[in-house]
């Protein structure tokens, strides 16, 4: 069959156009970032750049795009051009303030969303951001005032309700939570694209209130608000392909640099309470959750793992690292889904050290259902394919262990909030550190955390989430046939 000639006419659909038509450039950019199609935006973005005047609507769309599909720099170096010739549009100062959280610039990020404040009083998404960043730094009861302020300007405004429902159990006012976004929902005033929120922080609420039966309702609303469940592998492929004698048979980067400490597991199974209470140590620091080792391995996949690539990549990870936090003679990188490629990636960095997170598999599951995730996580929203893929997820932790023959430490949560001493000296140890009394009182270290567990890990140790499971379990059939029987 042959193919068309991609004249402007007969332009293959959703394709960026070409550089001649700038103004069909501009208005593809439009759209495509409207619709969420950011690196579509991005490519029709700078063609329009490239071909017309710099219009600033066109650098803000570049930059914020370039932010969203993982170009963080040099989105951050557009946007920062973009507000430094004083934008007025506080939605540009807003995506700027996301894109300098993303690298850890809490205090640029702030004075952005201050801007955008000044700019625009109560607008929704800087009001969201503050609280973001004030939750994520533990200091969720500063964000009373913001709030109030917001709620009383625009009482209808979900993305602010929604802010409010973040911090409410905080702020010690979940009641009114819970009435504020119930309210929204059967009012149809929710829009789309926040209906999955809505349910599931309305879901949170509920469960701490131990309504359980409606927490569970609204958290499987939120799932099947998502839509079909993406197409699942069950690690199947990896585990055919690592086998130990291709592992050993490709090179090494020779970097036997022990700073490295991975942090990893299934989502919700204590990444970010191991991860604050090891960096609560004064030698340890934290570049939180990297992308970095899933691009190394990819970009090394697609060339064949040459020996100069890994010694290349190597370098470049712990320069990372030491860049990120100077004077720290360890550095956690817990981005938990490391589990998945942890077999190449210790011949990247054979001098890591591995900390494996492993939780109750009910708990871990049911908290991963019950969570708003983003669309890498499409699994957590089904029953059975959450419970199949935490069965697939120990098949592979035991095919590594088997494969790599090098020591992973395993921290059961229920082990640590049993035992944090015990744990914490064992942690440590296995990271060839010397015991600090500090890491007890990790609740205390002055740190941001972007994770889901951001308002958790400002807290002292807490029991109420082992076993919780067991007060859903009349919903939970799918998912404890796929589990398959566990201790009690």
């Amino acid at each position: 069959m042959n193919t068309p000639p991609r004249t402007p006419g007969n332009r293959v659909p959703n394709q960026p156009p070409g550089p001649v038509n700038a103004r069909a450039a501009r208005e593809h950019a439009i759209g495509s970032y409207n619709a969420g199609r950011f690196a579509d935006a991005a490519r029709s973005a700078q063609i329009a750049l490239n071909a017309g005047p710099k219009e600033d609507g066109l650098v803000h769309i570049l930059g914020a795009s370039l932010i969203r599909i993982g170009n963080v720099q040099p989105g951050i170096r557009l946007l920062r051009e973009l507000c430094d010739r004083g934008c007025p549009h506080p939605e540009a100062w807003c995506d700027l303030a996301n894109g300098l959280r993303s690298i850890e610039e809490i205090d640029g990020a702030q004075r952005a969303l201050e801007h955008a404040l000044k700019l625009r009083p109560h607008f929704p998404p800087a009001v969201r951001g503050i609280v973001t960043l004030l939750n994520g730094d533990g200091r969720a009861a500063d964000a009373a005032p913001i709030l109030d302020g917001a709620l009383r300007a625009a009482p209808d405004d979900v993305s602010c309700v929604l802010a409010f429902a973040m911090v409410a159990s905080a702020l010690k006012r979940v009641p009114e939570a819970i009435d504020l976004l119930t309210r929204q929902l059967n009012a149809g005033a929710v829009p789309a694209p926040l209906l999955r929120a809505a349910h599931t922080e309305l879901a949170r609420l509920l469960d701490t209130e131990r309504r359980y039966d409606e927490a569970f309702e609204h958290a499987a609303r939120g799932a099947r608000v998502g839509g079909p469940i993406p197409e699942q592998g069950f690690f199947d492929a990896t585990i055919g392909h690592w086998t130990r004698e291709r592992l050993d048979g490709t090179p090494t980067s020779g970097l036997d640099d022990p700073i490295p400490v991975l942090v990893l597991g299934m989502p919700r199974s204590g990444t970010s309470l191991v991860d604050q209470i090891l960096s609560s140590h004064p030698e340890v620091g934290s570049i939180g959750e990297s992308p970095a080792l899933p691009r190394i391995e990819q970009r090394l996949s697609r060339v064949g793992w040459p020996v100069d690539g890994v010694r290349a990549a190597a370098g470049e990870y712990l320069a990372m690292m030491r860049g990120r936090c100077p004077g720290r003679s360890r550095v956690i990188d817990k981005l938990p889904g490391n589990y998945t490629i942890l077999g190449p990636i210790t011949r990247v960095l054979p001098g890591a050290r591995i900390i494996y997170c492993v939780r109750d598999a009910r708990d871990t599951c049911l908290s991963c259902f019950m969570q708003n995730f983003g669309s890498g996580h499409g699994y957590t929203r089904d029953l059975d394919t959450l419970g199949r893929k935490y069965v697939a997820h120990e098949r592979l932790m035991a095919h590594w262990r088997d494969a790599l023959g090098i020591r992973v430490l395993e921290v059961r949560y229920e082990s640590l909030v049993a035992d944090l001493e015990g744990v914490a000296r064992s942690m440590l140890d296995h990271i060839g550190l010397a015991w600090d009394p500090r890491v007890l009182e990790f609740h205390l270290t002055k740190r941001h955390m972007r994770t889901a567990s951001a308002g958790q890990v400002h807290r002292p140790l807490f029991t109420s989430s082992i076993g919780r499971w067991k007060h859903y379990e009349r919903h939970l059939g799918p998912l404890l046939d796929a589990l398959g029987r566990r201790e009690p």
